[in-house]
């Protein structure tokens, strides 16, 4: 019998009302993506799925055509790693 237990991520929803609001009003979605991907690596996810899980949830990740996410994940990563 497997007993593993399905994780959920973090809420990409309380990440954005976390961070500090750009002079329009509106959140810093960069730093909403890098306190999810901080906070999906802290739970266990892994570095792939940290990344894919980001696409997910972000307008910004999935609207980017360059290596955003990697870049986000990894600095993600290297936060995590020096705690």
């Amino acid at each position: 019998m497997d007993n593993a237990v399905p994780r959920t991520p973090p809420s990409y929803e309380r990440c954005l009302q976390s961070v500090k609001l750009k002079t329009n009003g509106k959140p810093d979605r960069s730093d909403a993506d890098l306190l999810f991907a901080v906070t999906c690596l802290d739970w266990g996810f892994s570095f792939a799925e940290t990344g894919a899980l980001l696409n997910q949830v972000s307008a910004k990740a999935r609207a980017r055509r360059d290596d955003y996410v990697q870049r986000t994940v990894t600095i993600a990563f290297n936060k995590v790693v020096s705690l």
